[in-house]
């Protein structure tokens, strides 16, 4: 189970580096497929994204620290799962100000 709760620990490393880089408000750098709707405040869209990022990476964190400090699966994947739809949430509505335009 340890190399499980690492590999989450990785898993949002990755995910928070990314949002980093795209806290740097570079619209471009988002791929072409995701970038749908125009937006009038390119830079503000780019940021709104990289903090749902970030928000959504703590869903492995505390995936990882479930599964080190239970050492169980099962309890790890639970956390994960409903981590993951709370946080989905409340990532949605941070997003619903740029989709109201």
């Amino acid at each position: 189970m340890e190399y499980a709760a690492i590999l989450m620990f990785v898993f949002a490393a990755a995910i928070l580096v990314t949002a980093l880089i795209l806290s740097s408000g570079n619209y471009k750098l988002i791929p072409k497929r995701y970038r749908r709707a125009k937006h009038s405040n390119t830079k503000e869209y780019t940021k709104g994204l990289a903090k749902v990022l970030a928000i959504c990476s703590t869903s492995p964190i505390l995936c990882g620290a479930a599964g080190l400090i239970f050492k169980n699966g099962i309890i790890a994947t639970v956390v994960l799962i409903v981590s993951f739809i709370v946080l989905i949430r409340f990532s949605s509505r941070l997003m619903k100000k740029f989709y109201e335009e």
